[in-house]
């Protein structure tokens, strides 16, 4: 009974630290004065540089971008460890392709007010 107990005490921290995680994006809308951005996009007619702007995955990043955007989702919680996770790539390769998908006004990064990042995909660009 012991152990049962402490399987649902832990089930329900897990869960309390999951809400506690997503709490501060739920109302990102009603405290858009505590959001300060961190990488807003450049502009379009902009040309890029640096080194994620030759990288042969921004394509496909900013796929998978769209992809998400397609599904409904405006907002990625940690993108630097959700590309480095999808892509298999280094830290500082996929800071530079974060750079890059800003540039291109895929999505915009910011920090919350207590300082996690967060992407705001931005709408797809009419032609």
């Amino acid at each position: 009974m012991h152990s049962i107990l402490r399987r649902k005490l832990l089930a329900i921290l897990a869960a309390a630290h999951v809400v506690a995680l997503a709490a501060p994006l739920a109302g990102r809308r009603a405290r858009a004065g505590t959001i300060r951005p961190a990488w807003p996009p450049a502009d379009p007619a902009e040309p890029e540089r640096g080194a994620g702007a030759d990288d042969p995955l921004l394509h496909p990043a900013a796929e998978w971008v769209a992809g998400m955007r397609d599904q409904g989702q405006d907002v990625l919680l940690y993108p630097i460890s959700r590309l480095q996770r999808r892509f298999r790539i280094g830290y500082r390769r996929t800071c530079a392709l974060m750079d890059a998908l800003a540039r291109r006004g895929v999505w915009a990064i910011a920090l919350d007010a207590g300082g996690a990042p967060y992407a705001s995909i931005l709408p797809k660009a009419r032609a």
